[in-house]
Order: structure tokens, then C-alpha cells, then sequence
């Protein structure tokens, strides 16, 4: 499952993106203006970023500039209707890694998505101990025998072993695994978690995952 945040204040072309280009693996979060943007960036983490050139306020490429300027690699795709190669310059020098113009057809937009996608997330199985988890065909496997899990488990299980190493308190893990008119609770986030340990922890290996109060989740290669 892969989350974007979609940055535009055109709602009516924000509706028709999110209708027409979400599916079970593609799921949309929407900002209509740079600051609202730049606030969902601090405490929400995206696979890949739809930025409008043309915001009220701060522009699309200063929000761009200033993501890029925190070391944020996230790949983005800006939209706009500027199509003289001057403006495509600025876009690519502001961090832009590829450049739609409107109007678009969205079966181009969809295929300019996964073409991206494509580029960063070529690792198509995640190992870790005895782990192997196929991500395209999300099928998860201990020592070659197949474990099957619920589609929210591989979205957790998944987000966590691609951040190894990384700590992520609830909310993150709520916002980036659950959709935003979700009623999940920490409460949910620790029953999933229980859930993961239960299926993965062996009884001579450290957890998978470990919680620390206070700091959160974290996916651990080799234990601790």
C-alpha cells in the first residue's frame, strides 16, 4: 500500500484524482494550500508527493524547495500549467523529480505514478532473520513456509521493516497506516502490534518489534 499527499487547491481536480486514481494499493491525502501542506509533512511520511505549482500563497515550487532543503527524498511530481522549459528548469532545480502539464488525462498521471514508484521502491523482498517478505505479491514467508497475514498487517508489517532501525510513535503509525476517516485507536495500533508479535516472535529470538513508552514502534534486524 502506498500513501500520497496530493497538494492543490483546484478541489474539484483533487476529487477527480482521488476517484480516479485510488485503489487498494494507491491511497490519497489531500492539502489545498503550502502551509496546510508543510504541516501534514512534519508529522506524516508519503511514498510520493502531487505538488500544484500555482498555491495560493507560498507557490508549489517553494514548498518543493523547502521540503528538498530538510532532506527529504520523497520523489514529487509537480503540476502545473507552465510548460515553457525556463519554468521545467526551476521545477527540476527546486527538487522536482518529474513534471505533469495541465490538463492531463489521468491515465497519464497513473502511469507517471507508478513509473516513479518504480525508480524508488525497487526492492521487491524485505529480509530480515528468517523473514521474506514479497512486497508486490504481499506474501510474507518464515524459512520457506508461508505466513498469512490480514491486508492491514502487511501495510504495518511492511511500513515498519522498509524503516528498520527507525522508532515511529502511534500517531505516525496511525496516520501512515490507517486512513484519515479511520476511527483506529492507539488502542487499535497496539492490538495490531500484539497481533504482528504473536505471529513472528519465536520463543529463541528477540522481537520483531519493540515499544518503548513514550518513544513508540520499531522494526528490529537483529534484535535487541
Amino acid at each position: 500500500m502506498f500513501r500520497f499527499l496530493l497538494v492543490d487547491d483546484d478541489l474539484d481536480l483533487c476529487d477527480s484524482i482521488v476517484r480516479e486514481c485510488s485503489s487498494s494499493d494507491f491511497r490519497f491525502d489531500c492539502a489545498y494550500d503550502a502551509v496546510s501542506a508543510g504541516l501534514i509533512l512534519r508529522r506524516t511520511s508519503y511514498d510520493l508527493l502531487i505538488i500544484d505549482w500555482g498555491l495560493p500563497g507560498t507557490s508549489g515550487i517553494d514548498l518543493c524547495r523547502q521540503y528538498r532543503e530538510t532532506g527529504a527524498t520523497t520523489p514529487i511530481i509537480m503540476l502545473t500549467g507552465r510548460d515553457r522549459i525556463e519554468h521545467k528548469e526551476r521545477g527540476y532545480g527546486a527538487g522536482v523529480d518529474d513534471y505533469l502539464t495541465k490538463p492531463f488525462h489521468m491515465k497519464e498521471l497513473l502511469l507517471r505514478i507508478t513509473a516513479l514508484l518504480k525508480r524508488t521502491n525497487t526492492e521487491d523482498i524485505l529480509r530480515s532473520r528468517d523473514l521474506e517478505f514479497h512486497t508486490r505479491s504481499r506474501r510474507l514467508f518464515r524459512n520457506g513456509a508461508e505466513i498469512l497475514l490480514s491486508p492491514t498487517e502487511y501495510n504495518l508489517l511492511e511500513f515498519l521493516m522498509r524503516n528498520s532501525g527507525t522508532r515511529f510513535k502511534s500517531d505516525v503509525l496511525l496516520s501512515r497506516i490507517w486512513p484519515s476517516d479511520s476511527d483506529a485507536t492507539e488502542q487499535t495500533l497496539r492490538t495490531y502490534i500484539m497481533r504482528l508479535r504473536k505471529i513472528l516472535d519465536t520463543g529463541d529470538q528477540p522481537t520483531y518489534i519493540d515499544s518503548r513508552y513514550g518513544l513508540g514502534y520499531q522494526f528490529n534486524e537483529g534484535g535487541l
